[in-house]
């Protein structure tokens, strides 16, 4: 999952994570909250596990709880796991804009290389382009050059033959006189 392909549902969560009163979400009230549908929200959760903190506790529906893995660290090692939707104080502004920057700088890694990768295609065929035509320029000029071999026999053998009839000439004229 790309982090360009989410970006605004991933600042949404991570907001509404960072700075609710309440220390775990659901995905239902997480859906509820944000108005970003309960199927999208449950995706990005999972495919996010780096920002994304899932409990092993299961809430009163069957639910699993989640939160910000930063803010998960940040209770220390009081609160194993969550049980219900207990209160907690929200993630200090400076945690969430760090956040919303490390995914801003994220998405933006990935249009870069997007970019890069499309730049480097279309090279790669103007290239192939390029080596077919010189290619193809190539095999005219050993065709040329094979060419002017072959004359260049032909006259060597030409200029052998008319030698060695001139030889026979001269030697059938030394023999007449």
């Amino acid at each position: 999952m790309k982090y360009s392909n989410h970006q605004d549902s991933l600042i949404a969560l991570v907001s509404h994570l960072g700075l609710t009163k309440h220390k775990s979400r659901t995905p239902l009230f997480i859906s509820k909250n944000t108005g970003i549908p309960e199927d999208k929200v449950r995706k990005i959760l999972a495919e996010f596990p780096g920002l994304f903190r899932k409990s092993r506790n299961i809430s009163s529906k069957n639910e699993n709880f989640y939160t910000l893995q930063i803010r998960y660290a940040l209770r220390g090692s009081q609160y194993d796991e969550d049980t219900k939707e207990e209160e907690g104080t929200p993630l200090e502004i400076t945690h969430i804009v760090s956040l919303l920057d490390f995914i801003s700088n994220q998405a933006h890694q990935e249009q870069n290389i997007n970019i890069a990768n499309v730049q480097l295609e279309q090279t790669k065929e103007l290239f192939l382009k390029e080596l077919q035509l010189n290619k193809e320029s190539m095999s005219q000029e050993l065709t040329i050059a094979k060419s002017q071999i072959n004359n260049s026999k032909r006259a060597s053998i030409i200029a052998a033959v008319a030698a060695i009839i001139s030889a026979i000439i001269s030697a059938v004229v030394a023999n007449n006189c």
